[in-house]
């Protein structure tokens, strides 16, 4: 599980921004994100500022830790351009 405090709704807005040039779309502050046999379920909380991600499936051509640390690298740069410096915890 990905965990990210100190994360403003303006930088939800640009992860959301961010997944939708990828042709992903996040619905609300929670739900799951499915593309090509990926599966991800995030839950945003925005009064703590808190984003959590859990990976659960990936492609089938990627192994899930190395696609959970690709979806972790694209978070932290879609968050640290409006967020300053996002924290994972």
């Amino acid at each position: 599980m990905l965990t990210y405090t100190g994360v403003t709704p303006a930088g939800f807005a640009a992860l959301e921004a961010s997944l939708l040039s990828h042709g992903l779309k996040a619905s609300g502050n929670f739900g799951m994100v499915k593309k090509l046999g990926a599966v991800i379920a995030y839950n945003y909380t925005p009064a703590r500022q808190l984003l959590t991600i859990d990976v659960m499936h990936s492609p089938w051509t990627v192994k899930l830790a190395g696609f959970t640390r690709t979806v972790d690298a694209a978070v932290q740069a879609a968050l640290q351009d409006h967020n300053g410096q996002p924290r994972q915890g």
